[in-house]
């Protein structure tokens, strides 16, 4: 039998009833890296290894202005985000004055801070942010070469209020066991912070507990804050910090806003907060890479309706 069964797939005329599908599946794995060596190589060629380091060990990272986004990237992309803002609120904004909602609701109902969504397609500077180099080359060796965007958001916050003494510490990991258990085999998640404003602990900045990535776990009620520290950075820094990480935000003391852009990265066995895939329009994805696609799912097949599998996005561009 097993030798009628060779005869029969290496027929040429023999019929194949595989879907194409499937073929699509098989061929995902051709557009990753196959091994971490090949992204630390990427690493090692931008000079990136103490930061590399930083975020194994700390679980956070901050890449300093010029090294990850130049001045003019910066400016760009903090121009778009006001220009959204205005858009969005109805009402002109400057960094030197609090913020002010107007007629706009992000869903949470904070009084001082809200988030502005699904921001890669609302300005071709963030388009273009997933293009920077020191991003995807810390991105994938974080998540080993599987990241899709899981979301990319700006946070608006100004003076008042906050999340307590807790300071609003979590981690971002998906997967985790009932009992708050996380992987300890791989990071589920990344997030970069690209700073727009200052950041200090007096202006609001993210609150990491250092090392806190290697507990594995959720941390438990009031748990962390005391171990906690500010991440201090100048407007231009990215700021990476691994999905394991307790994290959270001092309360802003200052007048002005604490503004950034956010991209959230998962693995891609796991649900994204914004929607992509099959989303993204094909001039945008005929802009750029096969990575920058991928990371949007656009090579995803599943998520069909009744019309059953069809080709994935990537095979249009």
């Amino acid at each position: 039998m097993k030798g009628a069964s060779s005869k029969v797939a290496e027929d040429p005329q023999a019929k194949i009833d595989q879907p194409p599908v499937f073929e699509t599946i098989q061929r995902i794995p051709d557009l990753v890296p196959n091994n971490q060596k090949v992204r630390m190589e990427n690493i090692k060629a931008l000079g990136l290894e103490r930061y590399i380091v930083e975020l194994d060990t700390l679980g956070y990272t901050v890449v300093p202005p010029g090294v990850g986004c130049s001045e003019e990237e910066v400016k760009n992309i903090s121009d778009a985000v006001l220009r959204i803002l205005e858009k969005r609120t109805g009402t002109k904004h400057s960094v030197d004055e609090n913020g002010k909602p107007g007629s706009y609701a992000d869903g949470l109902g904070a009084h001082n801070q809200f988030q502005l969504y699904y921001m890669l397609l609302a300005d071709r500077a963030c388009e273009n942010w997933l293009d920077n180099k020191v991003l995807r080359a810390i991105i994938d060796y974080a998540l080993r070469g599987q990241a899709q965007l899981c979301s990319m958001v700006s946070f608006v916050k100004w003076r008042d209020g906050g999340y307590g003494n807790k300071l609003g510490l979590h981690t971002d990991s998906q997967g985790g066991s009932p009992e708050g258990v996380l992987t300890l085999s791989h990071q589920c998640a990344c997030n970069v912070a690209l700073a727009l404003t200052p950041y200090t602990k007096e202006d609001g900045a993210l609150a990491v507990v250092p090392g806190s990535h290697l507990y594995y776990r959720q941390p438990r009620y009031e748990e962390g804050a005391s171990d906690a520290v500010p991440i201090i950075a100048p407007v231009g820094s990215m700021i990476f910090w691994v999905g394991n990480l307790w994290h959270g935000a001092y309360p802003k003391m200052t007048d002005g806003l604490r503004l950034n852009l956010t991209g959230n990265f998962n693995n891609r066995a796991f649900k994204t907060l914004e929607n992509y895939g099959r989303h993204v329009p094909l001039d945008v994805l005929r802009r750029h890479d096969m990575w920058f696609a991928r990371t949007l799912g656009a090579d995803e097949v599943y998520g069909w309706g009744e019309e059953g599998p069809q080709p994935p996005l990537i095979e249009s561009i």
